[in-house]
């Protein structure tokens, strides 16, 4: 392993416990997890399109907030009243979901989308979580590494996609074990 590979993994191990530390957890209630994209292809998609497209365009990051661009305003009130509303967990998971979103920016649409639908697509049937973090269904590659060599990504890049591909992959097995 070159120090450029272990540097990276070491990274991405301290990612992935910053990750399990995070508001994903406490979207999950006692008795389910919100899987924040589920939520919103059920129940927002139809008129918004695509989570991560609808919050790079229509909302932005104030301080630890998800304010809606037009208006400025804070989401979860909002949120609380627009079409029936949504619970605390779900509204935890969906502020969580665009945070990330905004954060990430349109790396996976611009870089990954040719072949790949989407990064929870890619993370749900192509990836595996174990305790030695994201492995490849079917190759059995560590993604840390393969992030390294596939397409054309810088290190920054290929942290943010694993960190991405990473906490899809966490809701998904999360949500599984729930249910």
């Amino acid at each position: 392993m070159t120090g450029k590979q272990a540097l990276l993994r070491l990274i991405c191990v301290a990612l992935a416990a910053q990750l399990l530390a995070s508001p994903v957890q406490a979207a999950a209630g006692p008795d389910a997890t919100v899987d924040p994209h589920m939520l919103f292809e059920a129940r927002c998609q139809r008129c918004h399109g695509h989570a991560g497209e609808f919050a790079r365009e229509h909302l932005f990051l104030g301080d630890s907030n998800v304010l809606g661009k037009r208006t400025g305003g804070g989401l979860a009130r909002f949120l609380k009243r627009h079409q029936g509303g949504v619970t605390e967990h779900e509204m935890t998971a969906l502020f969580d979901a665009f945070q990330r979103q905004l954060a990430y920016g349109p790396l996976f649409q611009e870089r990954c989308r040719a072949c790949h639908l989407s990064a929870r697509d890619l993370a749900k049937h192509q990836l595996i979580l174990t305790d030695n973090g994201l492995i490849g269904r079917y190759s059995g590659k560590q993604m840390a590494v393969f992030l390294e060599r596939h397409g054309t990504f810088g290190d920054e890049e290929a942290e943010q996609l694993y960190g991405m591909l990473f906490w899809h992959r966490q809701i998904i097995e999360a949500a599984q074990h729930d249910g």
